[in-house]
């Protein structure tokens, strides 16, 4: 026997919304999107905090990489100063002229 048409295949109807539903929706939705505005604001102070800390900090390194230069720079005339003392003196002990030694150490 056949069966009466639609009678086992009827789909349910979805649920109607009332305006208390809607309301209640949007309030959910605006409070998501208030406290993902407040994540995405505390993230961006940290992001300027931590780019100001770095700032600081290449200008500290870039001054500290200055200082190592000119300290190189010291130490390589002093090593040169102390290079050129020690060969004036043995042309001087050789019996040299000091006119000698200068141009020598040209």
């Amino acid at each position: 026997m056949p069966r009466p048409k639609g009678s086992k295949n009827k789909k349910e109807a979805a649920p109607m919304t009332t305006m208390e539903q809607i309301t209640a929706a949007i309030a959910a939705a605006a409070e998501e999107v208030n406290s993902l505005t407040s994540a995405v604001d505390e993230a961006a102070q940290a992001l300027k905090s931590r780019k100001a800390g770095l700032k600081a900090a290449q200008k500290n390194l870039a001054m500290l990489q200055k200082k190592e230069t000119v300290c190189a720079e010291q130490t390589a005339m002093e090593q040169r100063k102390a290079d050129a003392d020690k060969l004036a003196a043995a042309f001087l002990q050789s019996g040299k002229s000091l006119d000698e030694a200068l141009n020598a150490l040209k």
